[in-house]
């Protein structure tokens, strides 16, 4: 069970073509639907992974605007897959589809909804985020830590700010030495002549 707190409802454009896949129960398949399109080589799907229920009101301030219906359902949340394939050589090709995930509500990931033991938003969240990524992800990485090396005590402090001061007299007051040198020969030699 996840929580939608204060929904408002995704729809698609009206570029997109409305495709129904029916019920195989000897496959175990239920009906859905899902909304395609196709142009310039650029196909794209988006399907509902949530939506409201056929009695669902959709208000602008105090006034009904809409209502669902069971072949007109409210998105609340869906998934849009852009197809991309990637040729690799002249006989493998690897998926590279591009994923875009919509929540209808923005309280789905507040702190409340995803720490609550009683719904499932960061299960849905998680579970979405796995399915959609595109990052290839090693085996058998061993865990390395990263520790934590304090510098102890006031001595190792006072040797620090020691060698930063001689670093920081040396970088300053020399090269002001040497040039005040140098323009003091320049301006001897140029007296001269």
């Amino acid at each position: 069970m996840v929580l939608f707190g204060k929904p408002t409802a995704i729809k698609p454009s009206s570029s997109y073509v409305k495709n129904y896949v029916f019920a195989d129960p000897e496959n175990g398949v239920e009906a859905y639907s899902y909304y395609s399109y196709f142009h310039n080589g650029v196909s794209r799907i988006i399907t509902n992974v949530f939506s409201s229920y056929d009695t669902a009101s959709a208000y602008i301030g105090d006034e009904v605007y809409e209502i669902a219906a069971d072949d007109n359902l409210f998105g609340l949340m869906t998934v849009t897959k852009e197809a991309r394939i990637k040729q690799e050589t002249n006989y493998t090709s690897i998926d590279r589809s591009s994923y875009v995930l919509s929540l209808a509500s923005t309280d789905f990931l507040t702190n409340d909804a995803l720490d609550s033991a009683a719904y499932g938003n960061t299960d849905v969240i998680l579970s979405a985020l796995r399915r959609t990524g595109g990052e290839a992800v090693p085996a058998n990485v061993a865990l390395k830590g990263f520790y934590i090396y304090d510098i102890d005590g006031a001595e190792n402090n006072a040797k620090f700010t020691a060698t930063a001061t001689t670093w920081l007299v040396c970088l300053t007051v020399i090269p002001a030495v040497v040039t005040l040198c140098v323009g003091t020969v320049v301006v001897v030699r140029r007296r001269k002549r």
